[in-house]
């Protein structure tokens, strides 16, 4: 019977310490949004979460761009990347064009 009387004291366990997580996140949030909301009254702009996400994520791209990375096979930086352009067709001079089209006469019987 001391195995049927573990059960539900290890659940209420496990309830409390998801309830105790479950505040400490809910907690970290809050000052999270308190944190933005003093920045955004410093700054004087208004700018939604998502936006300070996307610029953060982009400020960490550009530095992880900007850093020159060496390759340890050949000692080299990364060469540039590569930018595909479509094929351009020379220039036709004017004496060059063909003909212009003519229909052909209608089919007779």
């Amino acid at each position: 019977m001391d195995g049927e009387e573990d059960a539900p004291v290890s659940l209420i366990v496990l309830v409390v310490v998801f309830y105790v997580v479950g505040f400490f996140i809910a907690l970290y949030i809050r000052l999270s949004k308190i944190v933005l909301i003093r920045k955004i009254k410093e700054t004087g702009r208004v700018i939604s979460l998502s936006q300070t996400l996307i610029s953060m994520i982009m400020q960490q791209l550009q530095e992880q761009q900007n850093r020159t990375q060496i390759s340890p096979a050949t000692g080299l930086p990364p060469p540039p990347p590569y930018t595909i352009e479509a094929p351009r067709a020379p220039p036709v001079e004017p004496d060059e064009l063909p003909p212009p089209y003519v229909a052909p006469p209608p089919y007779s019987k």
